[in-house]
């Protein structure tokens, strides 16, 4: 699989996979768009992006990289907030930012979670097994009801691909994380839903599909 970084479109055996969001939008299950704006959007890209070079520097074992100037100055609080979440918090990630495909009901698609990992003291249970990891996603503009749905999926394609070291372990939790420059807000979604949502999702991706037939498609992930 390639992916344009800029755009965020996943490419596959000479196609185009269609990404998580791509196909929440396209089935109106993203029904809060209109509350987006360039300036939001550059802003969660800026932010994105100073958190996962953060994220990177600690997975690296090194000094945390020096992000953008012009970012660092106009974003810094985020990110101390990220930290000071996952201080609180004990977060620790595994994968940082990496696209993943798979398949579901029959039906490809792709996708790009944020950060796949698990909290402190999480990493094995009382029966001396890994604990299940955990999705999750860094939101700047709010969470919102259909976020359910895009850990879901990013939660299956985790499923189907292979975490170095992490091989055997379940993947079921499911956290999205907003950040502004005064604190942060957690919500946290159920194992007891993950089934059903991802259900929904498949349902999503088949209409996709069906409205996608003689046009093919892609997009944002």
């Amino acid at each position: 699989m390639i992916i344009d970084t800029r755009t965020h479109t996943y490419y596959h055996k000479g196609g185009v996979l269609p990404g998580v969001t791509s196909i929440l939008k396209s089935v109106g299950l993203m029904h809060n768009e209109q509350y987006y704006t360039p300036a939001g959007a550059m802003r969660g890209t800026s932010i994105h992006m100073l958190c996962q070079r953060d994220c990177e520097a600690e997975q690296g074992g090194g000094v945390r990289l020096a992000a953008d100037s012009s970012a660092a100055e106009l974003y810094g609080q985020y990110l101390d907030i990220w930290r000071l979440y996952k201080k609180e918090s004990g977060w620790s990630s595994i994968m940082i930012e990496h696209p993943l495909s798979g398949s579901v009901a029959g039906n490809q698609y792709a996708g790009t979670p944020d950060r796949i990992g698990r909290y402190l003291g999480e990493d094995i249970g009382e029966d001396n097994r890994p604990r299940p990891l955990t999705v999750l996603d860094i939101k700047t503009g709010g969470i919102s009801q259909w976020t359910r749905y895009q850990l879901a999926a990013y939660v299956h394609l985790a499923g189907e691909s292979r975490i170095d070291g992490e091989a055997d372990t379940p993947i079921i939790g499911r956290c999205a994380i907003h950040l502004s420059p005064h604190g942060y807000k957690i919500v946290h979604y159920p194992a007891s839903s993950l089934r059903s949502d991802i259900e929904v999702f498949a349902a999503a991706l088949s209409v996709y599909v069906a409205k996608n037939a003689q046009e093919g498609g892609g997009g944002h992930g």
